[in-house]
């Protein structure tokens, strides 16, 4: 276990630490910070709100009386919009008589806004509009897969389970409420976040052998017993580098995003009206969710912290190491974190999809570290 110890302390040099504090805070502020602060700096603040207000109106579901009791709300929000601008010379003067034409107004003098004039007048407007798009969403259910949205995504031909899934969340007597500017920060969030940890632990696990292979020590290592172990020794303190890396990074994130006060939905249904492009196979809650990518953003980060150590033993110095690991990185990023982090429960793939990556991906690294645990036991010692 010393060992052990004692590679680790070496992952943990303090020019390594250095560079990833340094990487991480661009980063973050890069891709990251907007993310977090999605809620509260987006631009769909008027449809957050508004699914805010129906969480303390309805719950965190909408079931068909509650949603008349929505459309009647919506009316009488429209009666106090008429009579705003019934009262407003300066709009009557203007011929802003309505709704379309307040909106046209709206987009063609920007700085009404920006001014603080007719400020009631367009944020009851823009309230309005949410109302309008909630109303659709739930009578359509175009947010439960509809014909709409696989077009949308280019995915319009269904298999007879995703027919049968979809079927079964539209049939259901109330609706999920969750506000889909939570929902898709955080995944975009969690998605980033993800990246950042694996860049993260090829910054600080890739020169691992880097002392070794400078000293040239391998030789005198294979004379004994533990340097015949040393392979072993060193998965083993990767994999606790990452853990600990990854528990402060995200500490770190949640931290952060904990104050967008989103809390309130962590008990909604992911299946909600209210977000147009994700179905889920399962069952489960936002809070749930987060927790399940969570965890797979460790898993992720354990796979990695075990092949790194076996792609900087093969390979003969940190350059090599480099140009060998940025491919396979890139190669993950645009292929498969789509699957494994931003959707890893979307109907609009298979539902063996997501397991049968991560247990392929397992089952690679586990069969890697074994081979190259059992050479090091049987390689001959070069004088």
């Amino acid at each position: 276990m010393r060992v052990t110890f004692y590679e680790l302390q070496k992952i943990f040099g303090w020019k390594r630490v250095l560079l990833t504090i340094i990487f991480c805070v661009i980063y973050y502020f890069l891709m990251i910070d907007f993310q977090v602060h999605f809620v509260s700096r987006g631009g769909a603040q008027s449809g957050h709100q508004l699914a805010v207000q129906m969480v303390e109106d309805f719950g965190l579901e909408m079931d068909r009386e509650e949603f008349v009791t929505f459309l009647e709300a919506t009316d009488e929000a429209y009666g106090r919009f008429d009579e705003l601008l019934q009262s407003n010379a300066e709009l009557q003067e203007l011929g802003v008589t309505s709704f379309d034409s307040l909106w046209n107004f709206y987009v063609n003098e920007p700085s009404l806004s920006q001014e603080g004039r007719l400020e009631e007048e367009l944020n009851l407007l823009l309230e309005l509009m949410a109302r309008n798009v909630f109303t659709s969403f739930y009578e359509s259910k175009i947010e439960l897969g509809g014909v709409w949205t696989q077009e949308q995504l280019g995915r319009a031909n269904q298999t007879e389970l995703q027919q049968l899934r979809q079927q079964e969340i539209r049939n259901r007597e109330a609706q999920s409420i969750l506000s889909e500017s939570v929902f898709l920060g955080y995944r975009q969030m969690i998605w980033m976040t993800a990246r950042m940890v694996v860049l993260s632990l090829v910054i600080m696990i890739s020169p691992i052998y880097l002392t070794e292979r400078r000293n040239r020590m391998f030789s005198m290592q294979y004379t004994t017993k533990i340097g015949r172990r040393l392979f072993h020794k060193k998965v083993i303190a990767s994999m606790m580098a990452a853990m600990i890396i990854i528990t402060i990074q995200l500490g770190i994130i949640f931290a952060l995003y904990s104050r967008e006060g989103t809390s309130m939905f962590f008990q909604a249904d992911i299946n909600s009206f209210l977000v147009v492009d994700h179905v889920s196979w399962l069952d489960i809650t936002f809070g749930q969710y987060i927790l399940l990518t969570v965890g797979l953003v460790y898993l992720i980060g354990l796979i990695m912290a075990v092949l790194i150590p076996f792609l900087s033993r093969i390979s003969p110095n940190y350059l090599t190491v480099m140009g060998i690991q940025i491919p396979l990185v890139l190669i993950l990023f645009n292929n498969f974190f789509e699957y494994l982090i931003f959707i890893p429960t979307s109907i609009f793939f298979p539902p063996f999809l997501v397991p049968a990556l991560y247990t392929g991906l397992i089952l690679l690294v586990v069969v890697l570290t074994v081979v190259q645990w059992r050479r090091e036991k049987t390689v001959d010692i070069k004088i």
